[in-house]
């Protein structure tokens, strides 16, 4: 599922104007594949954003009949959060120029190992629906507001969380990240924490050698949760 302002969906590419949009999308999505496959095992994977998303998603929707989630390098706590003078400004403008997009700037953090990162680029450059705008003061704004300073030991659905070592977008640890993904320490007896070596934000898009344990990571993880299916 695309969400909106994204792929092919509807609305402004690259604009997200709460994050609470996404969730009434992503409730209404799966409340619809469950009721069309009612005696199917449900599953959701959230993707970076999309992590964060599928979380409050799980939060305003606790008796959404999940038989498990997958998350694949959730922003849930920003480590480097702006000065609040910074973030003031950045509200301010948003109220009055939501859908101002920022200019890229030269040191954004890459998604990927040097390896693919010129066939990565190559490949959005020509996708055109891959949104390649800056980002927008309200989808940032969005993105602060969206990131919640939980653990995911308070999460009761049994989930699967992938984090590569070598994510740049978002770290699983460390103060120079932009965001700090979870604590290492998973108490529910369902809980599974896969990092992935020589992992990147992208994972999906690294060498055979990276990309088969991960997608690995997910079928074997599926398959025992859905024996049969």
């Amino acid at each position: 599922m695309d969400f909106r302002g994204f792929g092919r969906s509807a609305g402004l590419h690259g604009y997200v104007a709460s994050h609470r949009d996404l969730v009434t999308d992503a409730v209404r999505f799966l409340s619809a594949v469950s009721n069309r496959f009612p005696h199917a095992p449900l599953f959701a994977m959230g993707f970076s954003m999309g992590g964060l998303a599928l979380l409050h998603t799980i939060m305003a929707a606790p008796s959404m009949p999940l038989t498990g989630v997958i998350f694949h390098a959730p922003p849930i706590h920003i480590a480097l959060a702006p000065p609040y003078i910074v973030v003031a400004a950045g509200r301010f403008l948003a109220r009055w120029f939501p859908t101002f997009a920022l200019p890229e700037m030269g040191n954004v953090r890459r998604k990927n190992s040097a390896a693919v990162a010129p066939a990565v680029a190559a490949m959005e450059a020509a996708d055109a629906v891959f949104y390649k705008g800056g980002l927008r003061f309200g989808t940032a704004i969005a993105l602060i507001d969206g990131s919640v300073a939980l653990s995911l030991d308070d999460i009761t659905v049994p989930f699967l969380l992938l984090h590569g070592d070598n994510d740049r977008i978002c770290a699983l640890t460390g103060a120079n990240a932009s965001c700090t993904c979870v604590a290492l320490h998973l108490t529910f007896i369902d809980k599974t924490l896969v990092v992935v070596p020589q992992g990147e934000h992208n994972t999906v898009y690294e060498p055979a050698a990276v990309r088969d344990g991960y997608l690995q990571h997910i079928i074997d993880w599926l398959n025992a949760r859905a024996p049969g299916s």
